[in-house]
C-alpha cells in the first residue's frame, strides 16, 4: 500500500502466492532481472522501471486507474481517517 497525500493506493494482485515462503523483491532486484531477461543494460533497465512506476503515479494521481492484466490493478481509493495506536 503507498500513501499519496491523504489517499491511499491498493495494489490488488491477480497471481498467487507460490510456495510457504513469501519472499521480496526489491527496485534494484527487479532491474537485475530486467536487464538479464532483456539483454539491456542495468542502466537502461533501471530508467524502464523508474518510468513505469513514474507513469503509473501520475495516471493515479489525475484520478485513474491502472489495470495490467494478468499482474494487477493500482487505484486511489478515499478512506475515512482512523485513530492509529501503538
Amino acid at each position: 500500500m503507498m500513501l499519496i497525500g491523504s489517499r491511499c493506493t491498493t495494489i490488488h494482485s491477480d497471481s498467487t502466492e507460490i510456495g510457504a515462503e513469501k519472499t521480496t523483491m526489491n527496485k534494484a532486484e527487479l532491474v537485475d532481472a530486467i536487464a538479464e531477461r532483456t539483454s539491456v543494460t542495468k542502466k537502461e533497465a533501471d530508467a524502464i522501471v523508474s518510468a513505469m512506476v513514474d507513469t503509473i503515479m501520475e495516471t493515479l494521481v489525475s484520478g485513474e486507474k491502472v489495470t495490467l492484466v494478468g499482474f494487477g490493478t493500482f487505484e486511489v481509493r478515499d478512506r475515512a481517517a482512523r485513530e492509529g495506536r501503538n
